[in-house]
């Protein structure tokens, strides 16, 4: 990006310039997830710009001019998607040691395993500049009909021991780029515990709220919804995060699975404004790490549309949902249908949603799992370990796919691994389990 002397990373969902983006040297907002931005909804005024000269020794435009289009309604097309509201940022790991030295990233590198286009994949890594924390973060984007679904994971690896002042694992809104205003919160678990309370409260920068503070998880999967308010019309969608795994070993012992971290919602700012954060953290009184302290976890984000009016996708699912459940509701439901239990007779699983499946030694997956047929969302599904470009995936009453070149899949080699093929189980095949089997070699082609 023109100025920042950093590295700045996009992806898109079908014709939008970008849906989610990425500052790894955190150079700009400190944050790594800057703009994001929802899927299918009403676009946004358009700058025109028609001046725009070279950035000047200080890193700024020296002239820049732009008139706005202002959109009438609601304006979108399914085919031509447009730009959408940026809602903001989040980010990963964020300390900050006992003289209020925030902690960057020193070394920072990255690898991209899958660029589309029905899945991304990208790992950020790096070493805190105290030395104490390599972290690596990775994000994931996949093709989609209803509304954008990211997957944030991280692995946290302690170096030597340490203490903070403020440790913090995942943020939910970043702290310097937070675009909506006094949101409603919503989170609750499995079951339906659901809390809904309003946290427009002008808390100071990195004040905590008395009330939520150090709260704790229930039964798996933990889920939160962080609603835009409806005065705040030109932010199309609300915002949600799911706690999909949760794994660490601290002090020589392992944590429970799903266990081991609270949530609490501080003040932050953007440009003056109050835009409350939400963060995962390790418990009350808790910043001090041991060397050999590992953390792990996979999260993930959502933005999904406000109501049925500002959604001009093709999804009849999801306006069932936008139409009959409450906001918050749509997180719940999404947290709970696409927590999937991955069944796996052969291979190795890798991941459990996405569903990821790494064939056996001799080149063989063989699975299984249920996706409910109200789920709206598209599921990648990817077969990875793969020796070589083809193959031949089959899914028990539905036939064969021969794999490779020409066909409906992604395939990606990663380093060390062999190949990866991923495709995409789309809705209509939702709402019985399904039975997968991959080969080397499709015997059924031809």
């Amino acid at each position: 990006w023109p100025g920042s002397n950093g590295l700045w990373e996009e992806v898109g969902l079908g014709t939008e310039g970008e849906s989610i983006t990425f500052e790894p040297n955190l150079q700009q907002r400190r944050n790594l997830v800057l703009d994001t931005r929802p899927f299918l909804v009403c676009k946004m005024d358009e700058p025109k710009c028609t001046c725009q000269k070279e950035v000047n020794a200080s890193g700024r435009f020296a002239q820049h001019l732009c008139n706005v289009d202002k959109v009438e309604g609601c304006v979108g097309d399914v085919n031509v998607t447009g730009w959408t509201e940026n809602h903001g940022g989040s980010d990963f790991l964020t300390v900050v040691d006992p003289g209020g030295s925030y902690q960057y990233l020193t070394n920072v590198t990255v690898t991209h395993t899958s660029n589309g286009p029905r899945l991304t994949n990208a790992t950020y890594y790096g070493v805190t500049a105290d030395g104490a924390i390599r972290v690596e973060r990775t994000v994931s984007t996949w093709a989609t009909e209803d509304f954008p679904r990211y997957l944030h994971s991280f692995r946290y690896e302690v170096l030597r021991n340490v203490t903070y002042r403020r440790l913090a694992f995942y943020l939910l809104g970043g702290d310097w780029y937070n675009f909506v205003l006094n949101p409603s919160l919503a989170y609750g678990s499995r079951k339906l515990d659901r809390h809904l309370v309003n946290i427009s409260l002008d808390l100071e920068q990195f004040e905590y709220s008395k009330d939520l503070r150090n709260l704790e998880c229930h039964e798996p999967p933990c889920w939160f919804a962080l609603l835009t308010q409806s005065n705040q019309e030109d932010r199309h969608a609300h915002r949600g995060l799911v706690v999909r795994r949760w794994r660490g070993q601290m002090g020589g012992q392992e944590l429970a699975k799903d266990r081991g971290f609270v949530f609490s919602v501080f003040g932050s700012r953007n440009m003056g404004d109050p835009t409350p954060t939400l963060g995962l953290e390790l418990g009350p009184g808790k910043k001090s790490l041991q060397a050999g302290d590992v953390i792990s976890a996979d999260l993930e984000l959502l933005l999904y549309p406000k109501s049925e009016d500002v959604y001009y996708g093709p999804s009849m699912k999801l306006r069932r949902w936008l139409t009959t459940m409450e906001p918050w509701e749509v997180a719940w439901r999404s947290a709970i249908e696409a927590q999937l239990e991955v069944q796996v007779a052969e291979g190795v699983l890798q991941r459990s949603y996405p569903p990821r499946v790494a064939v056996s030694s001799e080149g063989r997956a063989e699975f299984r799992f249920l996706v409910p047929a109200e789920y709206p969302g598209v599921v990648p599904l990817t077969v990875a370990g793969v020796a070589q470009t083809g193959g031949c995936l089959c899914i028990w009453d539905n036939g064969c796919q021969e794999l490779g070149e020409g066909g409906e899949f992604q395939t990606d080699y990663v380093k060390g691994e062999g190949f990866a093929h991923t495709f995409s189980l789309m809705p209509s095949e939702f709402g019985s389990e399904l039975l997968f089997i991959f080969e080397q070699v499709c015997k059924q082609a031809g």
